[in-house]
């Protein structure tokens, strides 16, 4: 500070408390008083040269450089060469400490201005870093300005830079894309060219020219434009786009189709690609190759129900090419999976059957598929009984007919443990444990022959005593089930464990900002995995070369290639956790990280692995924070005069012997209503579960259409939003609400659930239990439905229970004691661990 300097004449010592009066002074921005009594102060020292220093500043503050300048001079007048040298170094320094306080405190205006008044001492004045530091802000400033679309503003800052000599090109882009959104499209070109000829030439500079150039009607100069935007190879699609519209814009059908075909060799499966190129077939009236690629567009488009809407397509392109010698192994498992994913199983399975005449190569792959193929939906409990007992007898006959001897066998038996998982076989509300561990010990002795090197034991390395313990997390969908796991890795003690996660993507695109950062910040080590970009050996030797101690894989189940990776052994201990509730099966998978409070009596009888049962709910779950302010029912089209039950779950989730309770919970009351979500699927799926409930609704002589409705699939925001405007949420009973009831108790929406025999359907019991709202737990449906009538009628006592909700929903939330048990069990498990080695 400046009272740290050693100024030759300054009495500072009078003037400590009137200095921090004028330093409190000019942080609220008070100047003119603080000129008052630094004006005041000078009247009775002249040579005071803090004061001078500070009124200095606080007319620069104001904005008035002339007076700050007049003041210095003025100061200056009795003072020698060799004091004046002096003196101005000194204000130099005082002022630099100024700018970095400022650019600290995100004045940037101020910063600025005490910049450009260093400069003015001395013609020759240049602190690059001071300056750099400056820049950065200020291009930071109008970055941010211009993605919350203020653009003007943002304009103006980034002239503000370009004053200060910012030396970077791009900033020319960055003001002709603020002009562009203000639809200057004339200023817009003029800032491009300066950033072209600054030698600012990407593909994003030229993506931009291209529009503009469109806009101004210079359509030759658009194309050209376009054309060089897509030179690099990570051009992203709308580039190809852009292109392809305005060539077909001038009737340049081949160029066009050359445009995106360029783009689907580097986006191979870009749904928005395939989609144009599908369009620009259907308008030339080639319906093959219209059908072809709108099919594969739709399927890759990722929008809810695509594999239902791709479906019409492939079939389409399928039935005309049904004579021909079309051998395309992914289109036919695409057909095959849309039927699947439409609730077609048997259409599906008939697909599949006939590839194993025209791909005989692939019969391990297709076997896992035809294995796999469970209906998303089942229509009566007895379809649920036929689909388990083919499914074990289909995976009999893969075990049994593997013949590792065999050269097909042996060039497909890896590629088939990618091709699918037994996801639908855990919501039958059965105990999988012996299937689960057929196929996993089936996988496990494939690999042992297969990549033996991977699936040896492997030891703790030591000292570990002393040393940080080595814990990584593999992670396919942290943006999803992420929340659940979370607050292991921000709450764990760093001092006594070391964080490595491994994020895996599909590729670069799909490394986007959001709950992926918080992972990054709690974890010592962040390593995104592009799948596709490297080899299976490539990244499991990066996660064996970490030598961990504890690797954990929090939901498997879920993707293929936690198959292969889960039966590896890359860490001496290897976990699996219940964001994906059902065992893994795995030989290699050690633990089962579970939840004290929802394991039933006879738990570890569901689980291949070491079940441990982790205090309350086992996971530290973050908080829930419901709008203050938003949308109403009637933005959801819902009545405000009914009395809404809200079931949340993924209608997969939902069994058929449980339908009739919602006409039971129905005949009540002509003003209960049940509100769905769409699924994922698409409306097939939707449509099956409507008419599982039309006829559950007929059975007490009730029309299902006056009692359900059905919602599009929400956002974040509105599904939480959706929780504050019901009256209920109606838990599913055979497998129970993880995010969801974390959403509705977050809410203080009460909850009706009753507990099954496994711990997936005891998830919404063990959080009640763990906030101590015991109220809405039932212990049999008829119960569930006595609970669910009795909120729905007796307002009172469902205002209890909701207010009882807010109380006490802060016990779900970043627990601890979850945190030190897990703690507890990582050492434990290392010691265990290192004495079984020890004993081999």
């Amino acid at each position: 500070m400046v009272s740290n300097f050693n100024y030759p004449v300054c009495h500072t010592s009078l003037f400590m408390d009137p200095l921090t009066q004028i330093k409190n002074l000019i942080v609220s921005r008070n100047y003119l008083d603080a000129i008052a009594h630094l004006e005041k102060i000078l009247e009775t020292n002249y040579n005071d040269l803090t004061a001078c220093f500070y009124l200095v500043l606080t007319y620069i503050l104001l904005g008035e450089p002339e007076n700050a300048e007049a003041i210095w001079l003025s100061f200056l007048l009795d003072k020698n060469s060799e004091e004046t040298d002096l003196y101005i170094a000194q204000l130099r320094s005082f002022l630099e400490e100024q700018f970095s306080e400022n650019l600290t405190n995100e004045n940037l205006e101020n910063a600025k201005n005490i910049y450009q008044v260093l400069q003015s001492l001395s013609s020759e004045y240049q602190n690059t870093e001071l300056l750099n530091e400056l820049e950065k802000k200020i291009i930071a400033l109008a970055d941010n300005l211009t993605t919350r679309g203020h653009h003007n503003h943002a304009a103006e800052v980034y002239q503000e830079a370009i004053a200060l000599g910012v030396n970077d090109p791009f900033i020319w882009y960055s003001l002709a894309l603020n002009h562009w959104h203000l639809e200057e499209f004339a200023e817009s070109e003029k800032y491009l060219i300066n950033s072209i000829s600054n030698n600012a030439c990407n593909g994003k500079v030229f993506y931009l020219m291209g529009k503009v150039s469109e806009k101004l009607g210079k359509i030759e100069s658009a194309i050209k434009y376009y054309k060089k935007s897509i030179l690099e190879p990570s051009s992203p699609h709308n580039y190809y786009l852009s292109l392809a519209d305005i060539l077909i814009d001038s009737q340049k059908w081949t160029e066009a189709i050359e445009a995106i075909s360029t783009g689907l060799k580097n986006l191979p499966n870009n749904g928005y690609l395939l989609m144009k190129i599908g369009e620009i077939y259907q308008g030339q009236g080639n319906l093959d190759l219209a059908n072809y690629y709108l099919g594969y567009g739709h399927y890759y488009s990722g929008e809810s129900g695509s594999l239902h809407t791709a479906l019409p397509y492939l079939e389409k392109f399928y039935q005309n090419n049904l004579y021909n010698e079309l051998k395309n192994f992914r289109f036919y498992e695409m057909l095959a999976n849309a039927y699947a994913m439409s609730n077609l199983t048997e259409e599906s399975i008939l697909i599949l059957q006939k590839m194993i005449e025209l791909f005989p190569e692939r019969i391990l792959t297709i076997n896992r598929l035809i294995l796999c193929c469970l209906p998303v939906l089942y229509i009566n409990p007895k379809q649920i009984q036929e689909c388990r007992k083919r499914f074990a007898k289909l995976l009999v006959n893969l075990i049994q007919d593997t013949d590792l001897k065999n050269p097909v066998h042996q060039q497909d038996v890896i590629r088939s443990f990618l091709a699918k998982t037994n996801f639908y076989l855990g919501y039958q509300n059965k105990n999988d444990l012996l299937l689960q561990k057929m196929y996993g010990n089936y996988v496990y002795q494939v690999l042992q022959k297969a990549l033996p090197h991977w699936t040896v034991n492997i030891e703790i390395s030591p000292p570990y005593i002393i040393r940080k313990i080595k814990v990584g997390i593999v992670s396919y969908r942290m943006q999803g089930l992420g929340l659940l796991y979370l607050g292991w890795l921000k709450y764990i003690n760093k001092n006594k464990f070391e964080i490595n996660t491994y994020y895996l993507l599909d590729s670069p695109d799909d490394d986007v900002p959001g709950i992926k950062d918080d992972f990054k910040e709690y974890s010592d080590n962040f390593t995104p995995i592009v799948l596709k970009s490297k080899s299976f050996n490539e990244y499991a030797q990066k996660i064996r070369d970490d030598n961990l101690d504890v690797l954990i894989y929090p939901e498997i189940g879920m993707d293929p290639f936690f198959t292969l990776f889960t039966n590896l052994r890359l860490a001496p201990i290897q976990c699996t956790t219940w964001a994906h509730p059902i065992t893994s099966g795995s030989f290699t998978i050690d633990y089962f990280l579970s939840s004290d409070l929802m394991e039933p009596e006879d738990g570890d009888k569901h689980y291949s692995e070491q079940l441990v049962k982790l205090p309350n709910i086992g996971f530290s779950l973050p908080p829930v924070h419901p709008p203050i302010e938003g949308k109403s029912r009637l933005d959801f089209n819902l009545s405000e005069e009914k009395i809404i039950y809200f079931c949340s779950q993924s209608l997969f989730k939902y069994l058929p012997q449980h339908d009739y309770i919602f006409p039971a919970i129905a005949q009540v009351s002509k003003k209960f209503e049940f509100v769905f979500l769409d699924p994922m699927h698409g409306q097939a799926v939707t449509d099956c579960f409507r008419e599982r409930l039309r006829l559950a609704f007929e059975q007490y002589a009730l029309d299902y259409e006056k009692y359900c409705k059905f919602l599009p699939r929400l956002n974040n925001l509105d599904f939480v939003r959706l929780n504050t405007l019901a009256d209920i949420f109606l838990d599913c009973l055979s497998w129970s609400g993880g995010l969801t009831t974390r959403h509705a108790i977050g809410c203080g929406l009460p909850i009706v659930t009753c507990p099954g025999k496994f711990m997936r359907s005891r998830h919404s019991y063990g959080m009640l239990k763990m906030i101590g709202v015991t109220e809405t737990i039932a212990t049999n449906a008829e119960q569930y439905i006595e609970i669910a009538v009795r909120l729905g009628t007796d307002s009172i006592w469902r205002e209890e229970v909701n207010e009882k909700m807010e109380s006490n929903k802060h016990k779900l939330f970043d627990d601890q004691l979850c945190i030190l048990s897990l703690e507890n069990f990582f050492q434990d498990a290392v010691v265990e661990c290192s004495r079984h080695n020890n004993n081999l």
